[in-house]
């Protein structure tokens, strides 16, 4: 059995919370405030990968999952456990990928309870 291995993807990576700014200025005196979004490759061997998210999900790093997971070809867990937000582009992204076979582990109450809504039609 191959051993376990940890890799963390490249991603734009903001500040850790939204009362922090990134040392990116759309002018001399005010900074513009981004979120923070990471993901965390594990592997073990040929059968699976995680990819343990934090951070907030909206449409940008739905995007990016999405790319992300279309080149994968082993099957594929999203560990949600350091989620903090996301939007609904998210929310209709992992019940996309739940409804392929992804398994969605540690999945925030409120994702997983809008997640149910979007898939009878209701909106968060």
């Amino acid at each position: 059995m191959a051993g376990i291995t940890h890799q963390l993807l490249p991603v734009n990576v903001y500040s850790a919370n939204e009362d922090q700014f990134c040392p990116t200025f759309d002018s001399p005196r005010r900074a513009v405030p981004h979120t923070m979004f990471r993901i965390h490759r594990e592997s073990e061997g040929h059968a699976f990968v995680t990819f343990s998210l934090s951070g907030r999900i909206q449409s940008e790093q739905v995007a990016e999952l999405r790319t992300l997971l279309q080149s994968e070809h082993r099957r594929v867990v999203l560990d949600l456990q350091e989620v903090t937000l996301v939007d609904r582009d998210a929310v209709q992204f992992l019940r996309l990928c739940e409804s392929h076979r992804t398994q969605l582990r540690n999945c925030p109450a409120y994702v997983h309870e809008w997640i149910i809504k979007e898939r009878f039609g209701g909106h968060g």
